[in-house]
This record gives C-alpha cells, sequence and structure tokens, in this order.
C-alpha cells in the first residue's frame, strides 16, 4: 500500500510540474478528448485503475465494503438530526 500510495503522490506531483513548466498536461487532456476513440480507451484504463483500487482486498472478504456501509449509515443518522433536513415520508 505504502508503494502504490508513493506511485499516487509521485503522479500528482509531476502533473503540477508538468503544468507549471508548460501546461504541457492541459495539452496532453486537449489531445485526449480531440478523438472519441482517445476520450473511451483514456476513460477505460482510467476506470480499470480505479476499480482495482475499490475492490482491494480490506478486513474482510468483500474488500472495503464494511467502511463505506458504516459511511452511509453515518451519514444517514447525520442527515436524521438537521432539524429543517429531517427527511419526512407522508403515508
Amino acid at each position: 500500500d505504502y508503494l502504490s500510495t508513493g506511485a499516487i503522490a509521485l503522479l500528482f506531483l509531476g502533473i503540477v510540474a508538468m503544468e507549471v513548466r508548460g501546461g504541457s498536461f492541459t495539452r496532453f487532456l486537449n489531445w485526449t478528448i480531440a478523438s472519441q476513440r482517445r476520450q473511451i480507451a483514456f476513460l477505460s484504463v482510467s476506470f480499470l485503475f480505479l476499480v482495482r483500487f475499490y475492490f482491494a482486498l480490506g478486513e474482510a472478504w468483500s474488500a472495503d465494503a464494511a467502511p463505506h456501509m458504516a459511511h452511509v449509515f453515518i451519514a444517514a443518522r447525520s442527515f436524521g438530526n438537521w432539524g429543517s433536513w429531517r427527511l419526512r415520508v407522508d403515508h
């Protein structure tokens, strides 16, 4: 995990450096979106990379679903306690 985190940090710093030096990241994005085929390829590779982290093994056999469910539960309970944000269902 440290290797993945380090790689992501280096990638981010590299993108920032490329953009500061001459906008080459912007030129890359412009080139990518100029063609529908390149757009689909770029999004496909991006999604494959991101899905790898979503399905990464966590503390249980269900990858990291447990923390997601806990966050949903906490958010649902929090919205219910905000008075004017309270969801009402009229039967």
